[in-house]
């Protein structure tokens, strides 16, 4: 009995190992359903599904049809655990709501003073109508959700293959004013007093064509914030650059 038990549970870890990796652990029950209160005009959003792309620390990202944007559902999987299994546990819930509530409101500062300058397309946080959102899962599942927070922005290349690409073109001096311009980029938005929890140059930024634009916009806030993160970002930028193109970008960012 004890071995067939033992059995068991190796076939159903290695089961959901499996699950797992095929799904890349997403699931619509690990998606937040968290909505502000607030009502008003439809949020527009474009008509087309999405098919998964990947996730972050805080989002399963989709990609659409054409390609041209992203859609961001916002992960919740230890947060809607503990408000089936275990609501008594009130502290808890309330610390990671209030945390998703702090990356909601980040992305409406994003949208209010930085709209541009971060892509976003749509944001959607309240009780307002949209249509619904149609997903396609890693496996090939449509799904369609409603009453869920999200956030549509365009879709961006990251920093290292924008400049990778126009190396490989032979465009130095066009790789070049793309990095002046992803430096003015974060200059403009300290100027306006917006801080960044996160200013990672190389996972956080991108390009759409030839602009530059902010991919995170999860960790604003309206209090500005000490620029020491920022700057080892941007000096672990310059060693990428210095290692593969050795005396180009030496003042370009």
């Amino acid at each position: 009995m004890i071995k067939k038990c033992i059995l068991f549970l190796i076939a159903f870890y290695a089961l959901a190992q499996f699950c797992q990796k095929q799904t890349d652990g997403f699931a619509v029950g690990k998606v937040s359903t968290l909505l502000l209160e607030g009502n008003g005009e439809e949020t527009a959003i474009p008509s087309q599904s999405y098919h998964y792309l990947g996730k972050g620390g805080q989002a399963y990202v989709f990609i659409s049809e054409d390609d041209q944007t992203v859609l961001k559902l916002f992960r919740s999987s230890r947060l809607n655990t503990l408000k089936f299994f275990c609501p008594f546990l009130k502290a808890k819930i309330d610390s990671l709501e209030n945390n998703l509530k702090q990356t909601f409101q980040s992305y409406q500062i994003a949208n209010t003073y930085l709209k541009n300058e971060t892509g976003l397309i749509a944001v959607h946080f309240d009780h307002r109508p949209h249509q619904p959102l149609k997903i396609v899962d890693r496996l090939g599942i449509m799904h369609t959700l409603q009453d869920c927070p999200f956030v549509i922005q365009e879709r961006a290349i990251l920093v290292k293959e924008k400049i990778a690409q126009l190396m490989e073109a032979g465009e130095a001096e066009k790789a070049k004013e793309s990095l002046a311009n992803l430096r003015e980029l974060v200059h403009h938005r300290i100027r306006l007093g917006i801080g960044d929890g996160d200013p990672n140059l190389i996972k956080n930024f991108g390009f759409c064509g030839d602009r530059p634009i902010q991919i995170d916009g999860g960790r604003f806030s309206l209090t500005p914030v000490s620029t020491g993160k920022f700057e080892s970002s941007r000096q672990e930028l310059k060693n990428w650059l210095n290692e593969h193109y050795p005396g180009v970008f030496d003042e370009a960012i």
